[in-house]
């Protein structure tokens, strides 16, 4: 991909992007939606991709309240149905979001995530309420086998509760965390 910024409108979930230069090649989406019709995520994963060398940034700058809608789109979302057996992977990216996650991962079986060499930075908006983390991870439906969630050397700042946060896995998680460096602090919305 070329330096540049663009905007996001996609449904291919099975796309691998690597940009040439992170600070240069910008994905960006400002409409903030998430919800059963509108997953408005800049990227949206299902199959085994590599995302790489690209800022993916997250806004609520246009969002205008609909009929069963949440301010709370995610940069990337792993989410929807994929092959047993699938590898996710994040490199050399930074991820910015004004309103909510950086990340959404409705976990799969025997699904693997990798989050390497990354910077993420996330405010989670006061109407959203509940324990989010810059990263949230729950389960899919009728999960079972091994699901495994790769956090290697990431700079990670989340303003509120938990920098990492996974809910109710029937299947096992393992998680491998090495030389991250996680920051929960006050971040303005402005920085992002």
């Amino acid at each position: 991909m070329p330096n540049g910024s663009f905007g996001t409108n996609t449904s291919n979930r099975y796309l691998s992007i690597i940009g040439t230069d992170k600070n240069n090649c910008i994905l960006y989406n400002t409409s903030g939606h998430y919800d059963s019709k509108a997953d408005c995520a800049c990227i949206r994963i299902a199959g085994s991709v590599y995302i790489s060398n690209l800022t993916i940034i997250s806004t609520a700058e246009n969002y205008v309240p609909f009929e069963n809608s949440r301010k709370m789109s995610y940069c990337v979302h792993f989410d929807m149905n994929a092959p047993e057996n699938t590898v996710c992977e994040i490199n050399n990216c930074i991820l910015k979001n004004d309103h909510f996650c950086c990340i959404g991962i409705g976990t799969r079986p025997n699904y693997t995530i990798k989050i390497i060499n990354c910077e993420l930075e996330s405010i989670i908006d006061s109407e959203n309420i509940g324990s989010w983390g810059a990263i949230y991870a729950h389960e899919g439906s009728n999960i079972s086998g091994t699901q495994k969630l790769v956090l290697r050397n990431n700079v990670i700042k989340s303003d509120k509760y938990s920098i990492v946060l996974s809910t109710a896995f029937h299947g096992t998680i393992i998680t491998e965390c090495i030389n991250n460096v996680c920051d929960k602090r006050i971040i303005k919305s402005g920085d992002i």
